[in-house]
């Protein structure tokens, strides 16, 4: 009887558990006391936003459509507040990635560049500043950020070439006897 009482006693705790998971507002399907879909959109519509497509998913709601830039997005809002809490590019230039209408044009600084001695591959527009790739006057090919408004350095990445001063072989004197007397004594065992 015992037995029987624990087994009724979990039959129904998994029951209510499962359809406690069901009613869950992590589910796929709008909560009961969610602000409509057609509030968020006309929000959005308001503001530039051309919505392709919203539906639930994960306890919030998930927009699909062009940003006021034009760029594809998926965005994901409260379905309380319409709060945004995430943003996610699917095609399109990201905000930054574009040149301002105030910057100064990327050719001066180029030409800034080439004066001092750069080979400049390319320069676009990366994180509100000019992204820059090439080769330094030192001949080490780099990725170099610049201000758009004063095109001065903000940031240098060593990428790839000789990281000693120039004409340097990049090692050590004794580092080269060492490898030479190495393969001196394989060449002695091996014989």
């Amino acid at each position: 009887m015992r037995r029987i009482l624990l087994a009724s006693v979990a039959a129904v705790a998994l029951t209510i558990g499962s359809s406690a998971l069901r009613a869950s507002p992590y589910d796929d399907q709008p909560g009961p006391d969610w602000r409509p879909a057609s509030e968020l959109q006309s929000q959005l519509t308001s503001q530039g936003w051309q919505v392709d497509r919203i539906k639930a998913d994960d306890g919030q709601w998930e927009v699909y459509g062009r940003d006021p830039s034009g760029n594809y997005v998926e965005a994901k809002y409260n379905p309380y507040t319409f709060q945004q809490t995430k943003l996610e590019y699917k095609s399109g230039p990201k905000p930054g990635s574009t040149s301002g209408s105030d910057w100064r044009p990327a050719s001066e600084l180029q030409s800034q560049l080439t004066s001092q001695g750069w080979q400049v591959d390319r320069i676009k527009a990366d994180d509100g500043q000019w992204e820059v790739y090439g080769r330094d006057p030192n001949g080490r090919y780099v990725e170099a950020k610049y201000d758009p408004y004063t095109l001065q350095q903000t940031n240098l990445k060593v990428k790839s070439g000789n990281l000693q001063s120039p004409g340097s072989s990049g090692q050590k004197s004794g580092d080269r006897s060492k490898g030479k007397d190495r393969n001196k004594s394989k060449e002695r065992k091996s014989s």
